[in-house]
């Protein structure tokens, strides 16, 4: 995704999710802040930031597993420290694994804001699994199209 030679998943184009570091591990994604992402009192909705940090955390157990094998997301967890106004600049997600097992993938995360404050912090544990077989009916690629 950083070269550009895989597509982004469409949550990640909607947002403007970019894959800034991806090593075997450990990743860092970044985000805008946008108008249109901001709740009634002009903080960065919860869910939004949520996203980002569900995709980094994913993607850093993502690329430990090996290529026969897939992830989904078993449980989320964010701590929201203080809340992200708008302003010029990124949000950025830097997210490690600590755990790896046959089966689980256990990743923490911190968000940082635009002013370099620490404002959320993540954690979420990922089933690992056999690859679901492509689908076939003309409908969007499987997951393993879009890794």
């Amino acid at each position: 995704m950083i070269s550009g030679e895989i597509v982004s998943p469409p949550v990640a184009q909607a947002l403007d999710i970019r894959v800034v570091k991806a090593d075997p591990g450990v990743v860092q994604f970044t985000m805008p802040v946008k108008t249109y992402f901001t709740n009634h009192l002009g903080f960065l909705a919860g869910g939004i930031l949520s996203t980002i940090i569900d995709s980094a955390l994913g993607c850093a157990i993502l690329a430990l597993v090996p290529g026969d094998k897939d992830i989904v997301t078993l449980d989320l967890n964010v701590d929201f420290l203080r809340p992200i106004q708008e302003a010029p600049g990124l949000i950025t997600v830097d997210a490690e694994v600590v755990h790896l097992g046959r089966s689980r993938g256990l990743a923490t995360c911190r968000a940082t804001g635009p002013d370099g404050r620490l404002h959320a912090v993540g954690k979420s544990s990922c089933l690992i699994r056999d690859k679901a077989p492509a689908r076939q009916n003309g409908s969007a690629a499987g997951p393993e199209a879009r890794r």
